[in-house]
């Protein structure tokens, strides 16, 4: 595999397992796609698209995430690491 390609594949890999971070860590809450949304201002849709792993986030995106979900990204992203 060329070095473009695996470097595309990897970034589909991280936003996919990001998402089902979001989402495992959304509905450990109780919080529905709607009330994160609400709680994060970020659009439901974007919220949506992260979760299915189709985005990659910006990070302002994910800052607003991780204060509402009390979740530490650093940790997220070097344990996602080393599964790739």
């Amino acid at each position: 595999m060329d070095g473009e390609r695996e470097i595309v594949l990897r970034n589909k890999q991280f936003c996919r397992l990001f998402g089902e971070y979001i989402r495992e860590a959304r509905e450990a809450r109780g919080d529905t796609l709607e009330k994160l949304a609400d709680d994060a201002g970020i659009d439901t849709s974007t919220i949506e698209r992260i979760e299915r792993g189709v985005s990659d986030p910006r990070n302002s995106t994910v800052f607003k995430l991780e204060k509402v979900l009390e979740i530490n990204i650093h940790n997220i992203y070097k344990e996602i690491s080393e599964k790739l």
